[in-house]
């Protein structure tokens, strides 16, 4: 990723963000004992769990063992080896490639970091950064039989080898059909298709990616798992063809099914009533996601042709006639604008709505609004302020909403 933004992105490009999401994280009740490994960029979420318990003010019993080529290129560096002097329960080991020029030293594995630590066994460990170090890891957790104490955070998805032959990929949505080999993702295959696919991570955490199997079996990139039958959601940057595959981008909205449930009491959810409602949430979400597609974007491309065209006309229809009929005519054709260009288009692009098709055009980074605030100012006093403490006195100041409002309390 580093590589690509320094050598590769252009200005124009966009770069997309999403909230973070995946397993490399702390747990709410801490284990006794923490084991973090990570190498170069690998260090920057251990970091922001080290600052955590720093600002805290109580730091467990950590072992940090980091890899870099020398002591100067340490990531947050002199940030780590101050938390270390500050609490003697922060242990930190670095180990450098390069520790004097010209000389260089292997990287060590996870068996050489045993010498360090004599307790790893016994520890909850997080791993992060390149390909062989975390695979080192894996198959070392997995061998003690410990690989339920391991977290690991990768850069990109692990691909595992298969013999299993490729085959043909049908859009059934768009009735086009590709040959797929068995080392590209489903995603990779839409995409040089010219087939509008939904993305995120691009490995395999965000379910950004997800799309309806029609027909056919797929098989996963990272463990080499062949699955899948039709209706199943799959994750399309992790997952290559077994056979010939159909895929459903745009599936009809199946309604939810509910299960009733006894509240325990009146006015509140149990804590079983509330995971229950957020994983009807997320499967919501994840038919959502999934039915995006080239009609969509046909869609919105053709609402704001009509939108400009019907600006348009109604000026020059309001600036050319001479007879109040046309004034009206002119009058509509403006009034008709504006409604598309307020209600279905400019809110909708700036809350991102659209930033799935990659169109540098319509994207709430690039967009700008005829509106009485430039488009960053309404993105956080509406998408941040608004939506966060909506009709809250002293918090939401959007515009429209003056009329119902609650205390902060």
């Amino acid at each position: 990723m580093s590589r690509h933004v320094v050598r590769r992105l252009r200005p124009g490009g966009i770069v997309r963000l999403s909230q973070p999401s995946g397993r490399f994280v702390l747990p709410e009740i801490l284990p006794a004992r923490l084991l973090f490994v990570t190498a170069g960029s690998g260090i920057t979420p251990v970091m922001s769990m080290l600052r955590s318990f720093a600002l805290a003010g109580d730091m467990p019993d950590v072992f940090h063992a980091h890899v870099a080529p020398t002591g100067r290129e340490v990531i947050f560096g002199d940030e780590l080896r101050r938390l270390a002097a500050r609490f003697p329960s922060l242990r930190l080991h670095e180990h450098h490639t390069r520790p004097v020029p010209g000389r260089r030293t292997r990287r060590p594995t996870v068996a050489d970091l045993s010498a360090a630590c004599t307790d790893v066994a016994d520890r909850m460990a997080w791993v992060c950064g390149p390909r062989g170090l975390l695979d080192g890891a894996e198959a070392y957790w997995r061998a003690a039989g410990l690989a339920d104490r391991l977290r690991t955070e990768r850069f990109q998805s692990v691909r595992r080898p298969s013999g299993a032959p490729g085959g043909r990929v049908r859009f059934v949505r768009s009735d086009r059909e590709v040959a797929a080999d068995e080392g590209t993702s489903l995603l990779a295959v839409g995409e040089e298709a010219d087939v509008v696919m939904p993305s995120g991570c691009r490995m395999g955490v965000c379910r950004t990616c997800l799309a309806r199997l029609a027909d056919g079996r797929v098989r996963d990139l990272r463990t080499g798992e062949e699955h899948g039958d039709p209706g199943d959601l799959i994750q399309t940057c992790v997952s290559t063809a077994v056979g010939d595959v159909d895929l459903d981008l745009q599936p009809g909205h199946r309604p939810a099914t509910w299960r009733r449930t006894r509240m325990s009491g009146s006015t509140h959810l149990s804590a079983r009533d509330i995971e229950e409602f957020g994983r009807e949430l997320d499967r919501l979400r994840a038919e959502v996601i999934a039915s995006r597609g080239e009609d969509d974007a046909r869609y919105i491309r053709r609402v704001i042709a009509v939108q400009r065209r019907l600006e348009a006309g109604g000026r020059a229809v309001m600036f050319a006639s001479v007879v109040p009929p046309a004034w009206l005519a002119g009058t509509t054709m403006l009034s008709v604008a504006k409604i598309l260009e307020n209600m279905e288009i400019e809110h909708n692009v700036l809350h991102g709505q659209w930033d799935w098709m990659r169109d540098p055009d319509i994207h709430s980074t690039t967009w700008e609004w005829d509106f009485a605030s430039p488009a960053d100012q309404w993105k956080h006093s509406h998408n941040y302020a608004h939506h966060t403490y909506t009709n809250v006195l002293g918090k939401d100041r959007d515009l429209g909403y003056g009329m119902l409002r609650v205390s902060p309390e």
